[in-house]
């Protein structure tokens, strides 16, 4: 007798996100890859340029190659009011409700 399982994946939806007064349409990245970036981010506390590369790997992954350019603009840009601690509440908040648990990094929107 042979037994067989089959695993479907569901297509991950789209998220609509108001970033602080600019709405964006996300492709929230897989689970996998926000836990390890969120790993990453956990092992560069006190080096500011990893933080930053990881921060810029997950905005390109999230946004794609047209926002995620807009975004980094306006973290850039001293008139606007985004910075990289809105990033940083968004990345916590997708991390939740794609594991249902907040993740201890310092991502948390506290730290």
């Amino acid at each position: 007798m042979t037994r067989s399982i089959t695993i479907d994946a569901q297509p991950r939806e789209q998220i609509d996100v108001d970033l602080v007064g600019k709405h964006y349409l996300i492709d929230p990245p897989k689970a996998a890859s926000t836990m390890q970036l969120a790993e990453r981010a956990s092992e560069a506390k006190g080096d500011t340029d990893a933080l930053l590369g990881m921060l810029k790997e997950w905005i390109a992954k999230t946004f794609g190659p047209k926002q995620s350019t807009k975004i980094l603009a306006r973290l850039y840009d001293d008139e606007d009011f985004l910075d990289l601690g809105h990033v940083m509440q968004l990345m916590t908040k997708i991390a939740e409700a794609q594991t249902g648990n907040p993740p201890t990094s310092p991502l948390d929107s506290s730290a």
